[in-house]
């Protein structure tokens, strides 16, 4: 098994996440930076959950891999709909700013597979 994309996957919300949560400490204190920096952390959580469990075991039918598929993407939204949930009910966390950390998470997810699913580096 080779988890170095899962690896992959799972840092680059965290490093967006600590950026803009800079930038949203810089523009508008310390709770937009705490919402934004839980968000994208939130979506790092959910794609670790997900491409964990579905680098871990390979399978070569193709049916099987289609099952695997849905099954760890309805996980990875399972886990972001109740993190944000539990987060914007419990933990008293701007919903803006939240929800910019996660836009920004899932955003630069999309472009780290982009990258990888085309052979060029991403680091």
């Amino acid at each position: 098994m080779d988890f170095r994309l899962v690896a992959r996957l799972s840092i680059a919300p965290l490093i967006i996440g600590f950026v803009g949560a800079v930038a949203a400490f810089i523009l508008a204190g310390f709770a937009s930076a705490k919402g934004f920096a839980a968000g994208a952390l939130l979506i790092a959580i959910a794609t670790l959950v997900s491409s964990g469990f579905y680098a871990r075991a390979r399978s070569l039918n193709a049916g099987r891999v289609l099952i695997r598929l849905a099954i760890t993407s309805a996980l990875k939204w399972i886990v972001v709909m109740g993190g944000a949930a539990l987060a914007l009910s419990q933990g008293g966390l701007p919903p803006a700013a939240f929800t910019c950390g996660v836009i920004a998470g899932l955003v630069s997810t999309l472009f780290n597979l982009r990258m990888t699913s085309t052979g060029t580096s991403t680091s």
